[in-house]
């Protein structure tokens, strides 16, 4: 005859049950009116959902029940900032949710593994500035703007859509393992600053100046250029990969770096390779070749005019 132990199965399901409700604490919402304005400063894991809206501000915190009371939201200088007693950051998880619906703002500001995400265009008519640092996030998606300043740091990541920027500038800078991702790029001057370990991808640019500077190991890749001038310098173990079209183009490695120009067709073209590295183009009409302590300066086609002047 078998025995059934009532008791010990009793005790077996009320400790899976209450394993589960720990296990499943339940997620609070509030919505809430903001105050205007026109920057946003998000850190400490915390999601900002923004949509763009031209309604009066609003949002909603979806927060677990445990910290939920402890949020704050509010307006500081123009700033949206949001601040609480805890710090979830330290989990590795964005337990902190908010969906936000509001006018277009002036700067974005990611910080501490927060993150932003736009859901719809932006459309700016002066300059916008996005930041990310210390594993912070933004993303976008099609921007338009005067004049676009973007800067990622210590493994802060920003990649957006297509950014017209007319005939204004677009200033992109990276350092410390911060990565910069960009599809299409329309401006009358970009700079490209890329530093530590830091990366910068573009898809295709458009301009009539482009400057590029890469250093200390980090990778500077661009796609499809079609520009008047550019003029690029890596140094320090650092790499320029470039391709495209542009008039003038004057490349400069040292230090074991190296800029990958073969590529790019340029009409008239300067290389300067020194201590180890290395500086490639293509030209068709008039090359100059300046090498030294090891560097190599190599160029593909068949300019009409070549000018060596490594002595």
């Amino acid at each position: 005859m078998r025995h059934t132990s009532y008791p010990l199965v009793i005790i077996l399901l009320l400790i899976v049950t209450s394993a589960f409700q720990v296990s499943a604490k339940p997620a609070n919402t509030r919505q809430i009116t903001v105050e205007p304005f026109n920057a946003i400063d998000v850190s400490f894991d915390i999601y900002i959902d923004y949509t763009i809206s031209a309604q009066n501000s609003k949002a909603t915190l979806t927060a677990p029940a445990a910290t939920f009371d402890s949020v704050t939201i509010k307006v500081v200088n123009k700033v949206l900032t949001v601040s609480h007693k805890y710090k979830p950051y330290k989990t590795g998880k964005r337990t902190l949710r908010i969906a936000l619906y509001a006018p277009e703002v002036k700067s974005i500001t990611a910080s501490k593994s927060g993150k932003v995400k736009v859901r719809n265009n932006i459309d700016n008519a002066s300059t916008l500035t996005l930041e990310t640092s210390t594993s912070g996030e933004i993303i976008t998606k099609d921007i338009a703007c005067t004049k676009l300043i973007a800067t990622a740091t210590t493994s802060g990541e920003i990649e957006t859509g297509n950014i017209d920027a007319g005939t204004g500038s677009i200033l992109l800078t990276t350092s410390k393992s911060g990565e910069i991702e960009l599809k299409n790029l329309n401006c009358n001057n970009a700079a490209l600053n890329t530093s530590t370990s830091s990366e910068v991808e573009i898809d295709q640019i458009t301009c009539k100046k482009l400057s590029a500077t890469s250093q200390t190991a980090s990778t500077l890749s661009i796609e499809d250029i079609k520009a008047g001038n550019i003029a690029a310098t890596a140094s320090t173990s650092a790499e320029i990969k470039l391709s495209g079209k542009t008039q003038n183009a004057a490349l400069q490695a040292s230090l074991s770096s190296t800029i990958k120009g073969k590529d790019l067709v340029a009409e008239i073209a300067t290389l300067n390779a020194s201590t180890s590295a290395t500086a490639t183009v293509t030209a068709t009409k008039q090359v100059s070749l300046k090498q030294a302590r090891s560097g190599k300066a190599v160029y593909y086609g068949n300019p009409s005019k070549i000018i060596n002047n490594t002595k």
